[in-house]
């Protein structure tokens, strides 16, 4: 029982013990039938019109989505103290692997695959020119965007818009704050303050750290 829970609090598979992110976890099968639903020929036209609109819509919510995060991306990558990893394209890469492995058990869903591998090309080329400008100079117009505080104003501004999003602004709301909560829970285990004495400041440990401080 122990190490059941020990794998699952390390994210393991208890059959193979390998990580989730890299275990085939799909537990059922597809089969493919045929359903027949009858519609009213008259409002056949606006129901496709409506299915036009609707597949429009997302994928410019999904243009909107992606150049927010490639302006994230070049935010976080310009000011990180340490070594930045863009984590969105693996991210969408384990998407892929996903729908592939849905594919090997039988799913039809090529359209979708490709459409995920279209994105991380397009994401990939909006990183090189990104990239590639920065390198040129230091003193570009998007540099100076970013390091001044009116940038990171825009950085909000940038999120508050995915926000309201008509279609998924809701649902990215929702997971931001749940991260947020969960960062929360993980700094309040992480960090702790000690309201110190007045007179701590002169005790001998203080003045032994002090001293140690000071060496280094």
């Amino acid at each position: 029982f122990c190490i059941e829970l020990l794998l699952i609090f390390l994210e393991l598979c208890q059959v193979c013990e390998c990580h989730w992110v890299n275990h085939m976890h799909i537990s059922y099968e597809y089969e493919t039938y045929i359903t027949y639903v009858e519609i009213d020929n008259s409002n056949l036209q606006s129901v496709l019109i409506n299915i036009d609109k609707r597949i429009n819509d997302l994928r410019q919510e999904e243009q909107s989505i992606l150049k927010v995060c490639n302006k994230l991306s070049q935010f976080l990558k310009q000011n990180s103290i340490t070594p930045y990893n863009d984590d969105i394209l693996e991210y969408i890469r384990y998407f892929v692997r996903e729908e592939e492995m849905k594919k090997s058990a039988g799913s039809n869903n090529e359209d979708v695959i490709q459409g995920l591998k279209n994105m991380i090309k397009e994401y990939e080329l909006e990183q090189k020119l990104f990239d590639a400008n920065f390198t040129r100079t230091t003193t570009s117009t998007a540099s100076n965007f970013i390091h001044n505080e009116r940038g990171v104003e825009d950085i909000f501004g940038l999120v508050s818009k995915l926000y309201k999003l008509p279609i998924n602004g809701s649902s990215i709301r929702q997971q931001v704050e749940e991260l947020k909560a969960k960062q929360w829970v993980v700094n309040e285990k992480r960090e702790h303050f000690v309201k110190v004495p007045i007179n701590a400041n002169s005790s001998t440990i203080m003045q032994q750290l002090k001293r140690i401080v000071s060496q280094k």
